[in-house]
């Protein structure tokens, strides 16, 4: 995958992750680690994960659906584990660390009400995403059992 293709991925993964723009010495580990690592790429030439991928990188609604599809049906997919790896790095450097130390506002209503709304959210991008990304898993499945 060239550096462009995966400077792209880094952008719109961090948008949705932690709401940021990643600096270049993250962007550098993110393309440094594709490069230099294959467990990134595992699945990257079955139809699905290519698809899943590209819807992630197309919009952050996009990848509420797909994060929400894989967090039930395909916990191995590619674009799981890039968002594993993009997590680690942010963490790791500035100034996106301040998104993982910093404390969360508000009291236990608060914090209620955050978790019922992330609930309802949730459901709702399952239940279009199981709509969209299903019948191409079961394609991609038996197509994968055929070689």
């Amino acid at each position: 995958m060239n550096d462009r293709a995966l400077d792209r991925e880094c952008l719109a993964f961090s948008a949705y992750l932690v709401k940021q723009r990643p600096g270049d010495y993250a962007m550098a580990k993110y393309r440094e680690a594709h490069d230099v690592s294959r467990i990134v790429e595992r699945n990257e030439d079955r139809f699905l994960d290519r698809l899943l991928v590209g819807v992630a990188v197309a919009h952050p609604i996009g990848a509420r659906l797909v994060d929400a599809y894989t967090a039930i049906f395909y916990k191995k997919s590619s674009v799981r584990r890039k968002w594993i790896l993009l997590l680690a790095i942010l963490e790791s450097c500035a100034p996106t660390h301040k998104y993982f130390d910093g404390p969360d506002a508000g009291g236990r209503v608060w914090l209620t009400a955050r978790l019922l709304w992330q609930g309802l959210i949730f459901a709702v991008a399952f239940g279009l995403s199981v709509i969209l990304f299903m019948p191409a898993h079961l394609i991609s499945v038996v197509r994968y059992r055929e070689r």
